[in-house]
């Protein structure tokens, strides 16, 4: 059964990655969300850039 233990591993190694790719599109999300929000306000450009 060495097979499946290996798929086993393979599988929780891809859903961690999986999750982590996730956790990064997020804040990176976040991270446009807030900086074209700040530039709103600041009055410089009202465009939000995605």
């Amino acid at each position: 059964m060495p097979m499946l233990t290996h798929l086993i591993l393979v599988v929780t190694q891809g859903m961690r990655f999986c999750s982590y790719a996730w956790v990064l599109w997020e804040l990176h999300f976040c991270l446009v969300f807030f900086s074209s929000f700040g530039r709103k306000r600041r009055g410089k450009s009202n465009m939000l850039v995605f």
